[in-house]
């Protein structure tokens, strides 16, 4: 089926003019943090490394005694620590002007480079390894890609809809922007900058459209299917359900601006009333408000992720079950035991759990505020969307079960040997160095011999050779523990320990999945 090409062009150019110039192009990137963080402590340049953080002990599980946990890193004295610190060597480092771990190893030793010591590379690794945002966002290019894909009235279907999606979602980021100017959460002007940088849309445009691409692909081999939240029945198209998430929203993104606009890192509402929780979960990531301790940090979670990724965030995420389909077809006759650690808000379980529905699941977080979330928004899949053999949408009987833990991922409180599978959804880049492997080795407890385990986060260096040079500066946006995560050989670490064998590399624009086998 060939669809008009000037209905496509219509489409692409409106969410091109309404997007204008917002993005994460690797030209502007490091204007625009110097913009925002033109108030901000830094390190100048330097040929000697800023003091050390001090020697951190291994944190044990929860629940098994009262642990001394160090704070995250901070900006004390106009000094940023360097991450390597974590790990018992010392580092000489060159610091540029914002870049808190600014030298990058040869592309031989980036972990994108070395995955292919232990991974087969799924082609989407290969093709976004090399991939040029400049020249793939060529308009009249993405537009016939897009017609070239459609096959049928579904795949017309779904391009309407996440076309769409990304005009609107771009329109709230622009309108996000110009709202957090108004607020003075912003420096003035900082919206007509961004519109006055040159090539940045085009770039945005290409990602977005070979997202969807590769999403469209992996539908037409079978591994997963098309998004359920297209129905027109779904919430997200009733005003009144999305209009709070709108203004809220906004009000985010201009308190965001405001906390990296002043650098100002800080610990959630509960950080010095409770032992709970390990010190480095009691931190603003991203600068959101109260972390991930509240009730409205649960409901706008979502959404906000989306202005921020264009509208991306749910196909990137669902790159994950390429290797859960693959991982399915092991269990045709029976029912597999599945944990998602760290699941959130449950959003990515909903995609799962639409396509595998047999599955039981265990959908794991250490917010309750989150956990609350994810069983709200499971249980609106369930009753609204999952359809029977016959099509009506009721609930099946033959649907898997659906449990809710609130636990750590370091400390998981299911029997050894119980679990077929376990899925890790961008939880690494946010744990510090030890506190990886403290979760690595509780996954290979919990899982069977021969079960699987199935990492997905953001991409890291080598990777996408284009944006090594910037893709550090995420630390800037309140991820201290991002510097050691994208320097992180996962092949090497679970090949060292014993515990897996790795399987499996897929990457689709900045979100990267492997998968492990256990041993």
């Amino acid at each position: 089926m060939k669809v008009p090409l000037f209905l496509l062009g219509f489409t692409l150019a409106s969410s091109e003019f309404t997007l204008g110039r917002i993005g994460r192009n690797t030209k502007i990137t490091r204007r625009i943090l110097r913009t925002c963080c033109a108030n901000s402590p830094r390190v100048v340049s330097s040929t000697t490394a800023p003091p050390l953080v001090r020697e951190i002990q291994i944190p044990v599980p929860l629940a098994r005694g009262n642990i001394d946990i160090p704070e995250p890193p901070t900006r004390e004295n106009k000094e940023i620590p360097v991450p390597l610190a974590r790990e018992s060597k010392e580092a000489t480092l060159a610091f540029n002007e914002i870049d808190p771990y600014a030298v990058l190893p040869p592309l031989e030793e980036r972990p994108g480079t070395l995955d292919a010591n232990y991974f087969r590379l799924d082609e989407s690794s290969r093709f976004w390894k090399s991939y040029d945002a400049e020249s793939s966002g060529n308009f009249l290019t993405a537009m016939k890609e897009v017609q070239n894909s459609i096959k049928g009235p579904k795949d017309a279907a779904y391009w309407g809809y996440n076309l769409l999606r990304f005009l609107y979602f771009s329109g709230n980021a622009l309108l996000g922007l110009y709202y957090s100017e108004l607020t003075a959460a912003a420096p003035k002007g900082y919206p007509q900058t961004l519109l006055k940088s040159p090539g940045v849309t085009p770039g945005i445009l290409g990602d977005v459209v070979d997202v969807h691409l590769w999403n469209l692909k992996w539908i037409h081999k079978g591994l997963f299917k098309m998004p359920y939240d297209m129905n027109l029945n779904h919430r997200q198209y009733d005003p009144g359900h999305v209009f709070p998430l709108v203004i809220e929203s906004f009000k985010e993104m201009a308190s965001r601006s405001e906390k990296l606009t002043a650098g100002a890192i800080e610990t959630v509402w509960m950080a010095k009333s409770t032992k709970l929780y390990p010190k480095y979960y009691l931190h603003d990531f991203h600068f959101q408000t109260d972390g991930w301790m509240s009730t409205r940090s649960a409901e706008i979670y979502n959404y906000v992720t989306e202005i921020t990724l264009a509208g991306k965030q749910d196909a990137m995420q669902r790159s994950a079950l390429v290797p859960f389909a693959k991982f399915m077809t092991k269990f045709r006759f029976k029912t597999p035991k599945v944990l998602e650690i760290a699941a959130g808000t449950g959003r990515f379980a909903t995609f799962l759990k639409d396509s595998f529905p047999e599955v039981n699941l265990i959908v794991s977080d250490l917010s309750p505020f989150y956990l609350e979330a994810a069983r709200k928004n499971i249980n609106y899949w369930k009753k609204a969307f999952h359809a029977n053999q016959e099509g009506t949408f009721k609930i099946a009987q033959d649907v898997g079960t659906t449990r809710f833990l609130h636990c750590a991922a370091e400390d998981i409180p299911l029997p050894d040997s119980s679990q077929d599978c376990v899925i890790a959804m961008n939880l690494f880049h946010e744990l510090p160095a030890e506190t990886r492997r403290g979760v690595i080795k509780e996954v290979a407890r919990v899982l069977k011999p021969g079960g699987t385990f199935i990492l997905t986060d953001s991409i890291q260096l080598g990777d996408r050779i284009a944006m090594d040079e910037t893709i550090g500066l995420l630390t800037n946006y309140n991820e201290p523990e991002y510097p050691t995560y994208i320097r992180e050989d996962f092949g090497k670490l679970m090949t060292e320990e014993g515990l897996f064998k790795p399987e499996e590399k897929v990457v689709l624009s900045v979100t990267k999945t492997l998968s492990f086998t256990r041993l």
